[in-house]
């Protein structure tokens, strides 16, 4: 059983005393940031806290945000495909990431770490891994998708008086191409 920053809440890490526990804590390096191509290569066990950390230490931003972020690892939050405080706005884990490695229960290792946001060449690897807890292989490394920093945050106090205006609003207010305007 794969092991990470153990932070789920529905008890799936729990172990019997005969069980075996594989723990991804010693793959906690941050490989390389590349602040032109918005990329971040990482080792699973490296914690989110320290991945958003790098980011903006080179301008950049890693959308997913988790209240457990200073202990939960990389490699858990892809193998749940976690979806956090951002996630309207920004997508689930799997939104996030371009390539990633990893090990097959015989051994075997499967590496697919692409760099390119559209990749039309052949099966999509990693989606075979994302979200599926650990149980076709274990996620060692991943190529990340970084995003420009955010600089401002305007805000904006709105009443509404029904569920339905709610959805009206919130599909007006979504972002529009450059020079259309907002249309609320």
């Amino acid at each position: 059983m794969p092991h990470g920053g153990l932070t789920g809440l529905v008890e799936g890490a729990l172990t019997q005393p005969l069980d075996i526990v594989l723990s991804t804590e010693r793959l906690n390096v941050i490989e390389e940031i590349s602040a032109s191509e918005r990329t971040m290569v990482v080792q699973a066990g490296v914690m989110l806290q320290s991945v958003q950390e790098a980011a903006a230490s080179e301008g950049l931003m890693f959308p997913l945000d988790l209240g457990s972020r200073g202990s939960c690892t990389l490699g858990g939050n892809l193998s749940t495909n976690a979806g956090g405080n951002r996630v309207i706005r920004y997508g689930m884990a799997r939104d996030m990431v371009l390539g990633l490695e990893a090990v097959m229960a015989d051994g075997t290792v499967i590496s697919s770490m692409n760099r390119m946001i559209k990749n039309n060449a052949g099966y999509d690897l990693k989606q075979w891994f994302l979200g599926t807890e650990g149980t076709l292989g274990i996620i060692t490394r991943a190529v990340l998708r970084c995003r420009e920093e955010v600089t401002t945050a305007p805000t904006a106090l709105v009443a509404i008086n029904s569920f339905d205006a709610l959805v009206s609003v919130l599909k007006a207010a979504r972002p529009r191409p450059c020079g259309q305007p907002l249309g609320l």
